[in-house]
């Protein structure tokens, strides 16, 4: 990260960012994702790639019953899931459990491996 230009000190700044005197935030964001995924963001990249917007509200309008997810990839292949509330509540409430529960790493005697 201190080679993109962020700022790792313990030192408290006065800035509200992590990144050092001058350095273009955007900039810096974009070569560590550049560095993280090995995919260079070019203005050819950005002018050729396809772009698809949707909006979502911060709260629901009404009380919904559930949700539809419609994604198509990139290579055409459709995925289509309703998932009803009832089961994002219990996922919720299994994600939240796993979260919380504690990480068991076995040692090279242990009869699990």
């Amino acid at each position: 990260m201190r080679e993109v230009g962020f700022d790792l000190s313990e030192e408290e700044e006065e800035e509200e960012d992590d990144t050092g005197a001058g350095v273009d935030t955007k900039a810096a964001v974009l070569a560590l994702a550049e560095r993280l995924t090995g995919v260079r963001v070019t203005q050819e990249l950005l002018r050729e790639a396809e772009y698809q917007l949707g909006h979502v509200p911060e709260e629901p309008a009404e009380e919904w019953t559930g949700v539809v997810i419609d994604i198509t990839d990139a290579h055409g292949e459709r995925f289509y899931k309703e998932v009803t509330r009832e089961e994002v509540e219990n996922a919720m409430v299994r994600a939240r459990a796993e979260a919380e529960a504690p990480i068991a790493i076995p040692g090279p005697e242990s009869p699990t491996r």
